[in-house]
């Protein structure tokens, strides 16, 4: 006697999920009421540094390098806070010169 078995293959599914959060966006000149982000100083109008831009880091972002001067960081050197190869149209190594 001879029996032959077939097995079934075995399919697994895995779903990653990833959760942003994000600070609140600041518009220069939009009113102030309570809970209104300010920038550093507590001067409102000024927007604050996005963080981390979902690599876990907690050193500012700036989206342009206006951005950065409105939060008194600029110039800023490779290595400093906030520094990154996109605000440096020279690439000499300081942004937002």
């Amino acid at each position: 006697m001879t029996t032959t078995v077939t097995a079934a293959p075995v399919v697994n599914t895995v779903t990653a999920t990833t959760t942003v959060t994000v600070a609140p966006l600041v518009v220069a000149g939009a009113s102030g009421g309570a809970g209104a982000s300010t920038g550093p100083g507590g001067s409102s109008g000024v927007p604050a540094p996005l963080v981390g831009q979902g690599s876990g880091s907690s050193a500012p972002y700036f989206g342009s390098c206006s951005e950065a001067r409105a939060a008194g960081a600029a110039p800023m050197h490779v290595g400093d806070a906030g520094y990154r190869p996109g605000l440096d149209r020279d690439k000499d190594g300081v942004a937002c010169e």
